[in-house]
C-alpha cells in the first residue's frame, strides 16, 4: 500500500480544499516541517481516518464532529479523499476512498430552521475498474486491501506522536496482545481457553457424580442380623464422610449383601404363599356360610309376604272395578266438553253477524258526505294558490331593489374609509423598516462574538459520552453487587435449611431403625406363640419347637410417635402401662415413607446449596472484573484524579490505577487455589472491600458528572445564544422582506381604494328607489307577503283534512262488507259441527251406561283417587309376584341343608388373615431391603467406573492447562507467548541490523533466556539490550531518550519487514514517523537518517515530522505546513 494523493476539506485545521500529491517528491524520503500547531499531524490523521474512520492517535482518539474544521463555514461538508496504490501481481492498482465524518449542519427548512443538527458520516470506495464498492462493506474491504487493521497499521506504518516508544517498553502481556493481531496467534489463546473450559466441565461432572454417589449411598440398608454388619457399616460411614479410599471393597461387600438379601426374600415369599392359600380357603368357607344364612332369612320373609297378599285379595278386586268406572267417566267428560265449547262459538258468531248488518247503512251515508266536502275544499285551495303567486312576484322585486340600494350606500362609506387608512399605513410601514435595519446591525455584532460556541459544545459532548459510558458501567457494577448480595443471602438460607433437614433426617432415621427392629422381634414372638407340638413351623417347617421366641411388649413413647408416625396408635390392651402403644405394619411403613421423603429433601437441598455456592463464586469474579474495568475507564477520563483524589486516598496505599494494573497482569480466579499466588494481601483486600471500592467509584463518577454538567450548561448556553441570535437575524431578514412587500402592497391598495370609491358612487345612483311603491319599508312588504302565504296554507290544510276523511270512510265501509261476507260463510259450518259433537256425547252416555249427570258425580267424588288406586294395584301385583319367585329361589338354594355357625367361621378366617398379613409384612421388608440395595449397587457400579475415568481425564487436562497457560511454578510462560517468541526472534534479526548501525555498533536486541523467561512472571516477550562495549545485558527502559528512539525505530522497521515477508498479500510501501529525532545526538541522527534513506532507495515512501533544523539540511524533499487565520496550508519544496 502506497499513498498517492490526499485531499482534505473542512477537516481539522484545514478549512479550504487542500491537495497533497505524494508523487511530486523526487526521493522516497521526505520531511514534513512547520511550526507547532500548524497542522502537520493532521495530515497523518487524515490518511488513517480515510482508511479506518479514526484519527491516528490511539491514546487521544478523535472522530466525528471533533474533526470538523473551525476554519470553514458550518455548511461546508468536511471530507478526506485518499488515492493509494496496492500491488497486485506485476502492476499496481489504484483505489480512491472518500470519507465524510459526522458533522454539524444548519437546518434550512421546517420548524427547526436555523438550528444545528448533527449529520451522519459516510464512506465510498472506488475500485481500480472505476466501480464503487457497496458502502456498507467498504470498511471491511479496505482492511482486506491493506492487509492490516488500524492497531497493526499504527504499529508498523503510521507511528503517531507520543506513542513511538509503546511497543519497545511494553511488557510481555501487552506485546502478546499486539503480536496476536499481527501474527494471528489467536488459535493458541483459544487452545488454552478450551483446555480450561474442558477442565471446568469435568470438575462439574465430578461434583455431580460425587453428590449422586452420596445420595444413592443413603439408600443402602444393612440388616443388623447380617453376619458382616459391622464391617459393611464402617465402610459406608467412611464413604458418607467423603472418604473414597475403600469404595471398591465396599462395592464387593454390597454385592455379597444383595445375594444374602435375595435368599432371605425367597424364603419369606414361600412362607407368604402358603399363608395366602390357607387364608383363601377360610375366606371361601366363610362366604358360603354367609350366603346360605341369607337364603334361610329370605325364605321366611317371602312366605310371610305371600300370606299378606292373600288376605287383601277381595279389597283389591273392588278397587279394580272402581278404576274401570272412573276411566269411562273421563271419556264421557271429554265428549261433553267438546260439545259445550263448539255451541258457545256458534252463538258468538251469530251475534257478531247481526251487529255488522246493523252498522253498514250508517257507514255508506258517512262516505257520501265526506266526498262532497273534499270537492268543495279543493276548489277553494286552487283559487288561493293563484292569487298568492301574482302577489308574491311584486313584493320580491321591491325587496331586491331595496337591498341593492342599501349595499351601494355601505360600499361608498367603506371605500372612503379604506382610502384614508391605506395612505396612513404606507407612512407607518416606512418608519418600521428603518427600525429593523438598526436592530439587525446590533445582532450581527453579537453573532460574531459567539461563533466558536458550536465547536466547544461538540468537544464537550464527546467527553460527556465517554463519562456516560463509564456511568452506565458503574450502574451495571452496582446491579452486579446487588445480585451478589442476593446470591449470598440465598446461599446462607439454603445452608441453614440443609443443616436443619439433615438433623431431622438423622433423628427420623434412628427412630425408624429402632421401630423396625422392635417390630420384627414382636412378629417373631407372635408366630412362636401359635406353635403347637407336631405342627410345622411357618418359617422353618420344623415339627419340634424346643426354644420358641418369647413374645415381647413393643412400646414407643407417645411424644416420639407424634413427630414421626403422625397417626393414632391403639393403646395396648394386655398391659396396664399407659406410656406406650402397640406397633403395626402400617405405622412402620408410614415412618419409612417419612424417612425416605426427608432423605430426598436433604439431597435436593445439598444440590441446590452447591449450585448456589458456585453462583456466588462466579458472580464475585464477574464483579471484581467489572470493578477494575470501570476503574480503568475513569483513568482515561480527564479530571478523574482531581475528582477522586480525596476519596480514593483514604482506602489503601493502592490507587484505582494500581488495582487495574494488578488485575491486568494477574488474571486470577478467586475461587481456585493457585500455586503461585498474587501479591500478598491484595486479593483478600479486594474481596473484603468490594462495597467500599464501589462506593468510592460512585463518588468519583458523581463528582465527574457535576463538573461535566457545569461545563455542558455553559457550552449549551453559548450555543443557544448563538442559535437564538442566528434565528433573530434570519427572522429580521424575513421581516425586512415582508416590510418592503407590505409597503408596495399598501401603496397599491391606496390607489385601488380610490378607484373603488368612484365606482361605488356610480352604482348608488343606478339603484335609486321609485316614489310610487305602495309599501313604506321592507318590514311592511314582508308582512303583506307573510299574510298571503298564511291564507294559501289554510286553504291547503282544509283540503288535506277533507281528503283524509273521505279515504278513511271508504276503507271502513269495505272492511265491514268483508266481515259480513265471512260471518255468513262460517255460521252454517259451525252449526253442523255443533250437532255432530252433541250426537257423540249422547252416544258415549249410552255406551258406558250413565244416567243424566251420573258421570259428573262419580268424577267429583273419586276423580282425585284414580292415580293412588292404580299405584296400589301395581304394588300389590309386584309384591305378590316377587314373593312367589323368592320362595322358589330360596327353596332351591337351601334344599336339605342346616343353618351354618358364622361365629366359628369368622374366628377361623381371622386367624388365617393375621398369619398371612404377618408373612406379607416380613416379605415386604425383605423386598424393600433387597430392592433398595440392588438399586443402589446398580447405580453406584457404573458411576464408580465413570468417576475413575473422569478423574484420569481431569488430571491430564489440568496438567495440560497449567502448562499451556503458564500456571506452573517456575514456568509462567504460556503457549501463545512461546509461539510468538518465534516471530519476535525474526523481528529482532531485522531490527538488530538497523539498531547496530544506528548505535555505531554499540547495541543489539536480545530476548530473555528461554529457561528464565517463565520464572516468577511471564517474561517471554520482554526485550533486553546487549552492549558490545561493556559486554553486559540490561533492560530497555534503562536506555537514554536518544537510544530509546533508535531502538523503537529499529523495532518498528523490523516488524514492518516481518509482516510483509510473512504475508504475500501485504505490500507495505510506506512509513510515517511523527517526532522523536530531537532526542538524538548528531551522530545518531545521521545514522538514523542514513538507515531510512537506505530503506527509501527501494519502493517504500517514508515521511518524517520533525522540528529539528538539521533534518531540513539532510532531507531535501520537504512538505512545508503553515497556518494563518484561514487555517492550514501546504506546499512542496523539492530539491
Amino acid at each position: 500500500m502506497r499513498p498517492l494523493r490526499l485531499k482534505m476539506q473542512a477537516f481539522g485545521s484545514y478549512g479550504k480544499e487542500t491537495v497533497i500529491d505524494f508523487t511530486n517528491v523526487d526521493q522516497n524520503l521526505f520531511l514534513v516541517t512547520g511550526d507547532t500547531g500548524a497542522g502537520k499531524t493532521t495530515i497523518f490523521d487524515a490518511i488513517v481516518f480515510a482508511l479506518y474512520g479514526e484519527a491516528s492517535s490511539t491514546n487521544n482518539r478523535k472522530e466525528g464532529v471533533v474533526l470538523q474544521s473551525q476554519f470553514a463555514d458550518v455548511n461546508v461538508e468536511p471530507f478526506v479523499e485518499l488515492t493509494f496504490s496496492e500491488q497486485r501481481g506485476t502492476e499496481p492498482e489504484e483505489y480512491v476512498v472518500r470519507r465524510v465524518p459526522r458533522h454539524l449542519r444548519v437546518i434550512t427548512r421546517g420548524a427547526t430552521k436555523g438550528q444545528r443538527r448533527e449529520t451522519t458520516g459516510s464512506v465510498s470506495l472506488q475500485m481500480p475498474d472505476g466501480t464503487e464498492y457497496p458502502p456498507k462493506e467498504a470498511n471491511k474491504k479496505l482492511e482486506e486491501i491493506v492487509g492490516l487493521n488500524k492497531n497493526q497499521f499504527m504499529q508498523v506504518a503510521m507511528i503517531a506522536q507520543g506513542e513511538f516508544m509503546e511497543l519497545l517498553r511494553a511488557k510481555s502481556e501487552d506485546k502478546k496482545v499486539i503480536f496476536r493481531k499481527l501474527f494471528h496467534t489467536e488459535l493458541y489463546e483459544k487452545i488454552v481457553k478450551e483446555l480450561y473450559d474442558r477442565k471446568q466441565a469435568l470438575g462439574k461432572e465430578l461434583a455431580v457424580i460425587k453428590t449422586t454417589f452420596l445420595t444413592v449411598m443413603a439408600q443402602v440398608r444393612i440388616p443388623e442380623t447380617y453376619e458382616r454388619y459391622e464391617a459393611v457399616f464402617a465402610f459406608k460411614q467412611q464413604i458418607e464422610q467423603e472418604n473414597f479410599a475403600n469404595v471398591d471393597t465396599f462395592m464387593e461387600e454390597l454385592q455379597r449383601l444383595c445375594v444374602y438379601l435375595e435368599e432371605q426374600e425367597k424364603a419369606a415369599a414361600e412362607n407368604c404363599q402358603q399363608m395366602q392359600l390357607l387364608r383363601d380357603r377360610k375366606k371361601e368357607a366363610l362366604t358360603q356360610g354367609e350366603n346360605l344364612l341369607k337364603w334361610f332369612a329370605q325364605l321366611e320373609t317371602a312366605k310371610q309376604e305371600l300370606q299378606e297378599c292373600r288376605e287383601k285379595q277381595e279389597e283389591v278386586q273392588q278397587k279394580e272395578q272402581l278404576l274401570v268406572r272412573l276411566e269411562a267417566a273421563e271419556k264421557v267428560q271429554v265428549a261433553y266438553q267438546s260439545f259445550s265449547e263448539t255451541n258457545q262459538q256458534r252463538k258468538h258468531l251469530q251475534e257478531e253477524l247481526q251487529e255488522q248488518e246493523k252498522q253498514f247503512p250508517f257507514l255508506s251515508a258517512k262516505e257520501k258526505a265526506a266526498a262532497e266536502q273534499k270537492k268543495e275544499t279543493w276548489e277553494k285551495c286552487e283559487t288561493e294558490r293563484e292569487r298568492y303567486h301574482v302577489f308574491s312576484q311584486k313584493i320580491r322585486h321591491f325587496l331586491e331593489l331595496l337591498e341593492k340600494n342599501r349595499n351601494a350606500q355601505a360600499d361608498v362609506k367603506r371605500c372612503g374609509k379604506a382610502a384614508e387608512e391605506a395612505a396612513a399605513l404606507v407612512e407607518k410601514q416606512r418608519d418600521m423598516l428603518l427600525d429593523l435595519e438598526k436592530q439587525e446591525k446590533e445582532w450581527r455584532q453579537e453573532q460574531d462574538e459567539l461563533r466558536e460556541a458550536g465547536v466547544q459544545l461538540a468537544r464537550w459532548e464527546e467527553k460527556k459520552a465517554r463519562a456516560d459510558l463509564t456511568l452506565e458501567n458503574a450502574k451495571d457494577l452496582v446491579q452486579s453487587e446487588k445480585e451478589l448480595q442476593k446470591l449470598e443471602k440465598e446461599l446462607g438460607k439454603l445452608q441453614k435449611e440443609y443443616l436443619k433437614k439433615t438433623q431431622e433426617y438423622q433423628k427420623e432415621q434412628n427412630l425408624y431403625e429402632e421401630m423396625r427392629s422392635a417390630f420384627l422381634d414382636h412378629q417373631a414372638g407372635i408366630l412362636a406363640a401359635r406353635l403347637k407340638p407336631g405342627d410345622p413351623c411357618p418359617v422353618c417347617g420344623s415339627l419340634e419347637h424346643p426354644h420358641p421366641f418369647q413374645v415381647k411388649s413393643v412400646r414407643i413413647k407417645q411424644n416420639l410417635l407424634a413427630e414421626s408416625a403422625k397417626t393414632e396408635w391403639k393403646t395396648a390392651a394386655d398391659t396396664g402401662n399407659d406410656d406406650g402403644t402397640e406397633l403395626t405394619q402400617e405405622q412402620l411403613n408410614e415412618q419409612e415413607k417419612n424417612v425416605r421423603k426427608l432423605r430426598e429433601e436433604q439431597t435436593s437441598l445439598a444440590v441446590r446449596a452447591g449450585a448456589a455456592a458456585e453462583a456466588v463464586k462466579g458472580q464475585k469474579s464477574v464483579l471484581v472484573k467489572e470493578l477494575f474495568h470501570v476503574a480503568g475507564q475513569l483513568q482515561d477520563t480527564a479530571g478523574m484524579e482531581a475528582a477522586g483524589q480525596q476519596t480514593a486516598g483514604n482506602l489503601k496505599p493502592l490507587s484505582l490505577l494500581e488495582y487495574g494494573k494488578y488485575l491486568s497482569k494477574c488474571e486470577i480466579d478467586l475461587s481456585e487455589n493457585e500455586t503461585d499466588a498474587p501479591e500478598p494481601g491484595i486479593e483478600q483486600y479486594v474481596n473484603e472491600n468490594l462495597s467500599k471500592m464501589i462506593s468510592n467509584i460512585q463518588t468519583i463518577i458523581a463528582r465527574q458528572q457535576e463538573l461535566l454538567q457545569a461545563e455542558g450548561q455553559k457550552c449549551k448556553a453559548q450555543v443557544k445564544a448563538f442559535d437564538q441570535t442566528q434565528k433573530k437575524l434570519e427572522t429580521i431578514e424575513q421581516k425586512k422582506e415582508i416590510q418592503l412587500r407590505d409597503i408596495k402592497k399598501s401603496e397599491t391598495q391606496a390607489s385601488d381604494a380610490a378607484a373603488d370609491l368612484k365606482a361605488s358612487q356610480a352604482i348608488l345612483e343606478e339603484c335609486a328607489i321609485p316614489t310610487d311603491i305602495p309599501y313604506p319599508n321592507e318590514d311592511a312588504a314582508n308582512l303583506a307577503l307573510e299574510e298571503g302565504k298564511k291564507r294559501r296554507q289554510q286553504a291547503e290544510d282544509a283540503y288535506e283534512v277533507a281528503a283524509t276523511l273521505a279515504e278513511q270512510c271508504g276503507k271502513e265501509k269495505e272492511a265491514l262488507r268483508a266481515l259480513i261476507r265471512k260471518s255468513r260463510q262460517e255460521l252454517p259450518v259451525k252449526e253442523q259441527e255443533c250437532r255432530e259433537k252433541q250426537k257423540r256425547y249422547e252416544d258415549s252416555m249410552e255406551i258406558y251406561a250413565f244416567q243424566d249427570m251420573e258421570w259428573q258425580e262419580l268424577l267429583c267424588n273419586h276423580g282425585t283417587e284414580k292415580k293412588q288406586i292404580r299405584e296400589q294395584l301395581n304394588q300389590f301385583k309386584g309384591k305378590l309376584e316377587a314373593a312367589k319367585k323368592l320362595i322358589e329361589a330360596a327353596s332351591d338354594a337351601v334344599r336339605e341343608r342346616q343353618k351354618p355357625d358364622l361365629e366359628q367361621l369368622n374366628m377361623e378366617c381371622e386367624e388365617a388373615e393375621n398369619s398371612w398379613k404377618q408373612a406379607t409384612e416380613i416379605l415386604g421388608h425383605c423386598k424393600n431391603d433387597t430392592r433398595d440395595n440392588i438399586s443402589a449397587y446398580e447405580q453406584l457400579a457404573p458411576r464408580l467406573k465413570s468417576r475413575k475415568q473422569t478423574m484420569e481425564r481431569y488430571g491430564k487436562l489440568d496438567q495440560m492447562y497449567r502448562i499451556a497457560s503458564g500456571n506452573v511454578s517456575g514456568s509462567r510462560m504460556d503457549l501463545e507467548t512461546y509461539v510468538q517468541r518465534h516471530y519476535l526472534e525474526q523481528i529482532l534479526q531485522a531490527a538488530n541490523r538497523r539498531f547496530y548501525n544506528m548505535s555505531a555498533g554499540q547495541f543489539e536486541f536480545r530476548m530473555y533466556d528461554l529457561q528464565k523467561a517463565g520464572e516468577g512472571k511471564n517474561h517471554g516477550l520482554d526485550l533486553m539490550v546487549y552492549s558490545h562495549v561493556t559486554g553486559q545485558v540490561r533492560e530497555v527502559r534503562t536506555l537514554s531518550g536518544g537510544e530509546s528512539f533508535m531502538a523503537a525505530l529499529s523495532l518498528a522497521l523490523g516488524m514492518a519487514d516481518q509482516i510483509q515477508n510473512g504475508s504475500a498479500s501485504i505490500h507495505l510501501d510506506m512509513m510515517f514517523i511523527d517526532e522523536g529525532f530531537g532526542s538524538l545526538d548528531e551522530h545518531s541522527r545521521e545514522q538514523a537518517v542514513r538507515v531510512l534513506q537506505e530503506m527509501a532507495e527501494g519502493s517504500r515512501l517514508i515521511g518524517i515530522i520533525s522540528h529539528v533544523t538539521e533534518l531540513k539540511q539532510e532531507i531535501e524533499d520537504q512538505l512545508i505546513v503553515s497556518r494563518d487565520e484561514q487555517g492550514s496550508h501546504v506546499k512542496w519544496q523539492i530539491s
